[in-house]
């Protein structure tokens, strides 16, 4: 019961006040449904700080990482993993 956004509409959303005002509404209803909220295409930190205001509980995308290969996946994951202890 996972809900993603589109990244069409991440991707203004440190710089354009309707892609703001509609993922803040969109987040507030899919919350009130009781659903977890994922957002693709988030390239920014303005975008990770309005998408945690709103309520976003996940997010993926470059800010985090590049795409990666299974092999180097791995070895991020453990570096992240690391860094969090």
């Amino acid at each position: 019961d996972v809900i993603k956004l589109d990244r069409s509409l991440i991707s203004e959303l440190s710089s354009d006040t309707a892609s703001r005002i509609i993922a803040r509404s969109i987040i507030a209803m899919l919350k009130d449904l009781d659903y977890t909220v994922l957002a693709e295409g988030v390239e920014d930190e303005r975008t990770v700080t309005a998408l945690t205001e709103y309520g976003c509980d996940q997010a993926q995308g470059f800010f985090y990482s590049k795409a990666l290969p299974e092999t180097e996946l791995d070895e991020w994951l453990e570096w992240k993993l690391r860094g969090q202890c």
